[in-house]
């Protein structure tokens, strides 16, 4: 005891301890913290949302690099605080770079995803065991790319217009055309959120700033199980996700329209950025165009908005925001000698949307999609005919959800599924002639007074719509064969508050009608070689009545859906590296079509009938060239068919919107000073009108009524146009700086665009186009 007390003494004093005392043990020093990860993340590409493995990450600082794992995960080590710069390579992909902010005792988790670096300005993507996600004939375009196409004036949507397939949009409209289908059966998407239309009232702009676009995809016909409520094409828009900058901004100047928008970075995991444009045409265009041509050709005042704001919750979760709108309004009018029969037309046309979509990438070949989104339209049209008055009221909101899961449960087999649900309420209020607005399969002409049969009506329609679907996608043969067999299930819900005109001493009676569909389709691709490649599709599709046509008064309250058969077939060549073939060929079949009642005096509730039927067929051909970066170019030939008929006893008549002969050749060049140099021509077919042989004056009316030749019968004179582009753009120390001079109609050539008559009927001419339209517009970006 007493040699312990002195130990435990001598060292509280600090003395050593007498050699017979025992050593004292001494504790270790504890060993050194090994490095921290404080910064980690996810690579995975971009289509198909699968992990990217072997991608080499540099971090700004130290020269650190590392390397992707099979799960596509990194992750460095005591990075210093403050802001740094990550960058993204692997070969074949596009080359990502990120701003990163480390913070003190944070640790940052990124989540990066990498395109396909793409040198084709247009690519027929059907290499589906790869990207599950395209269509076996789908034609994208990338916003740098469409920027530059002439007659565009750089907006990037309006580029679909130039695309093989889609026949030229009749001046003063923004209709599309796609395969011979009628417009309102294109299904039009904005990051899969549906909306009316893609271009404002005239279709001398489309609804989205280009700045606010990522890329535009066109589907003209058999698209998989994933999408319905469409018996023609598709077009879908992708928004640019906010710049991941700090800030940056922009402005935009030209005739048509002023613009301006901003990005910003509000945290290290949230981005957003905002956009809007005014119109400003009808005080410059108006000036140039002569009046002929400001009668087919509306001038509308305008603006729209767009909203996105980024916030990624982790590695694998992300949610979007979206919000937009658009608002048009126009006038336009045929002068008269005598105010009798003058015609003017006053329309307003209004949207918005709002949307929320969650991207989830969870064990390695599963990824999770939901989207929801809500939308109210309005649309307003009055117009008169002397002292004959017409008008139409439309207000509608509408709803969607879309919830979709794609496993890989095999390596060579990859299941897509999903539940596509939509739901609307329209309210309508119309009052006018019977004939008004007229339907495609009318015997009219331009200008034409509507007859005396006028009514009034005011009818609410609700649809709802639930689309259960799955596919099964098979990369068999050693990765050469793909085949997607799939099935859409879609029960639809009709409801009416109206299934008779009401009379005075009678209630209002609505109704409820269920119509179901089940629509197989069927994708294929086949590549024997390196070079070739061989696709088809086939599949049946289905679209619900439109809610303007459900009126007991001017339509009838229960219609059948739509029904369209879908089979197409084509062949992609690359014989060199910088030039790529493709030619498709196309049949569609359509039935149930929504067509006035043969008989003179319809049944009650029974103006219109789905007996109408439809026959398109034809093929189209593309020739891609990029032999460098700077260069690029594509020719496009389409030969198209597209008729109609009433029923099944009625002989075939061309489609009042039938082009046989489209061709588009657009090419752009890019030099080291920074100058761009580009062109475009198109060659289209006029589309069928009706001729009128000899006019009988109606006394009750003092007017002349045409007495009309053979339904269809002569076309408008064939369209050409040649286009050019200049532009100049230089990267300064505060930002860019853009000039770009575009000439629409460079020939100043006299386009047909609309046959009119005399008010007896004696005399025919022609109503043309503008003139030749150069457009000097500028742009800064901060």
């Amino acid at each position: 005891m007493t040699l312990v007390v002195h130990a435990l003494l001598a060292v509280l004093l600090g003395q050593p301890a007498s050699a017979s005392s025992p050593p004292v043990p001494r504790l270790s020093p504890p060993p050194p913290p090994g490095p921290t990860i404080n910064v980690a993340g996810y690579v995975y590409h971009a289509y198909t949302n699968l992990p990217l493995g072997g991608v080499g990450v540099t971090l700004s600082v130290q020269s650190q690099a590392a390397i992707t794992d099979a799960k596509g995960r990194f992750s460095f080590t005591d990075v210093p605080v403050g802001k740094h710069t990550l960058e993204f390579r692997q070969i074949g992909l596009v080359v990502e770079e990120l701003a990163i902010e480390v913070r003190t005792n944070k640790r940052l988790d990124v989540r990066v995803a990498m395109r396909p670096d793409d040198r084709n300005v247009i690519v027929i993507t059907d290499r589906l065991s790869r990207t599950p996600r395209k269509q076996v004939v789908e034609t994208t375009i990338k916003r740098e790319q469409g920027s530059q196409v002439a007659g565009t004036q750089g907006d990037v949507v309006k580029v679909v217009q130039t695309l093989g397939g889609v026949a030229r949009s009749r001046a003063g409209t923004s209709d599309l055309v796609v395969w011979g289908a009628s417009p309102s059966d294109t299904r039009l998407y904005v990051d899969d959120v549906p909306v009316p239309r893609l271009f404002h009232i005239g279709g001398s702009r489309s609804i989205l700033s280009s700045r606010s676009v990522s890329a535009v995809s066109l589907i003209p016909g058999g698209f998989g199980a994933a999408y319905g409520r469409a018996i023609g094409g598709m077009v879908k828009v992708t928004t640019a996700d906010p710049s991941k900058q700090r800030i940056e901004g922009f402005a935009s100047a030209d005739p048509i329209d002023l613009s301006a928008g901003t990005s910003a970075r509000l945290s290290p995991t949230t981005w957003t950025s905002v956009a809007a444009r005014t119109s400003v045409q009808n005080q410059t265009l108006d000036l140039l165009a002569p009046d002929r041509s400001r009668e087919l050709v509306p001038l509308a005042d305008y603006w729209d908005y767009q909203l996105k704001t980024q916030y990624d919750v982790n590695a694998r979760d992300t949610i979007k925001v979206l919000a937009f709108g658009v608002r048009d309004r126009v006038s336009r009018g045929i002068p008269s000698l005598t105010p009798d029969t003058a015609f003017v037309e006053d329309s307003t046309s209004m949207f918005h949307r709002l949307a929320i979509r969650l991207e989830r990438s969870g064990a390695p070949g599963v990824t999770n999609t939901m989207i929801g989104w809500l939308g109210f339209d309005d649309d307003d049209t009055a117009m008169s005919f002397g002292e004959d008055r017409a008008f139409a009221k439309q207000r509608s909101w509408r709803a969607g959800l879309r919830l979709e899961e794609q496993r890989r449960l095999r390596e060579w087999v990859t299941v897509r599924a999903g539940l596509d649900m939509e739901v609307s309420r329209t309210t309508t209020k119309r009052d006018g002639a019977l004939s008004l607005p007229p339907r495609e399969g009318d015997i009219t002409v331009f200008g034409q007074p509507p007859g005396d049969r006028v009514n009034a009506d005011a009818w609410r329609t609700d649809i709802a719509g639930a689309g259960a679907y799955i596919a099964a996608s098979l990369t068999l043969a050693n990765k050469s064969l793909f085949i997607e067999p799939g099935l859409r299930l879609e029960p639809s819900l009709l409801n009416g508050n109206r299934v008779v005109p009401v009379r005075p001493t009678e209630p209002a009676v609505g109704y409820t009608e269920l119509q179901p569909t089940l629509d197989p389709r069927l994708r294929i691709t086949w590549k024997p070689s390196p070079r070739v490649r061989v696709y088809g599709a086939a599949g049946r599709y289905h679209q619900s009545a439109d809610a303007g046509d459900l009126s007991p008064v001017f339509g009838t309250p229960v219609l059948d859906q739509a029904e369209a058969i879908h089979a197409l077939a084509g062949v992609s060549a690359k014989p060199t590296s910088w030039l790529t073939v493709d030619v498709t060929g196309f049949w569609i079949r359509q039935r149930q079509l929504a067509v006035r009642a043969p008989s003179a005096t319809p049944a009650l509730a029974e103006l219109l009938v789905s007996t109408g039927q439809g026959r398109n067929y034809g093929g189209q051909t593309a020739l891609r060239f990029r032999p460098s970066k700077r260069f690029f170019a594509w020719l496009t030939y389409s030969i198209m068919r597209a008729q109609r008929r009433t029923s099944t006893m009625a002989p075939w008549r061309l489609f009042d919107v039938d082009q046989t002969h489209v061709a588009q050749a657009v090419a752009s060049y890019r030099f080291d000073s920074g100058f761009e140099l580009g062109g475009r021509g198109q060659l289209s077919t006029g589309a069928p009108r009706t001729p009128v042989d000899s006019a009988l004056f109606n006394a009750s009316l003092g007017l002349y009524d045409p007495v009309f030749g053979a339904h269809n019968s002569i076309r408008i004179p064939a369209f050409f146009e040649l286009s050019l582009r200049i532009a100049w753009q230089r990267k300064l120390s505060w930002g860019r700086v853009k000039l770009w001079l575009d000439v629409q109609n460079a020939t100043n050539r006299n386009n047909a665009e609309e046959i009119i008559y005399t008010s007896d009927f004696s005399q025919r001419g022609l109503i043309t186009g503008l003139p030749v339209l150069p457009l000097l517009g500028a742009q800064v970006r901060l």
